[in-house]
């Protein structure tokens, strides 16, 4: 399959900026960009315990139909991604997301950082599943 330029939703057009509008492409169904989009951050020292806690409730979110985006890594591509390249994909899943689920969040994180820089909770409605972060 090769990756084709997306035509956006005008609710995307919106809270993606005009550079990032110019770089979008994929490969798949587009349309599931007009949907409410569940967006998934987590520190990269999320505890098991909350990574069994989030996997609890994702049949309840794909029972609702939720689309959920993330910037989760595949373990062969663990070895190869950057800082760059997973604080990017995060960037992506804030522009998209109308909400965001963070299981767990460290302080000093650079997810942290880019959160507070984003303002998130300005753009989309914010749920911490715990309260157990540092």
């Amino acid at each position: 399959m090769k990756a084709s330029p997306l035509s956006l939703p005008a609710a995307l057009h919106r809270r993606a900026g005009p550079e990032a509008r110019r770089q979008w492409s994929g490969v798949g169904n587009a349309a599931l960009l007009d949907e409410p989009l569940l967006g998934l951050i987590a520190s990269r020292g999320c505890p098991g315990s909350v990574l069994l806690e989030t996997l609890d409730r994702v049949p309840r979110w794909v029972k609702e139909g939720q689309v959920i985006l993330s910037g989760f890594h595949a373990p062969l591509e663990i070895h190869r991604t950057t800082r760059a390249i997973a604080l990017a994909r995060n960037r992506l899943v804030l522009a998209l997301a109308t909400e965001i689920v963070i299981p767990y969040l460290a302080a000093s994180s650079p997810s942290a950082a880019l959160i507070a820089e984003q303002d998130v909770e300005k753009k989309a409605e914010v749920t911490t599943l715990t309260d157990r972060n540092p």
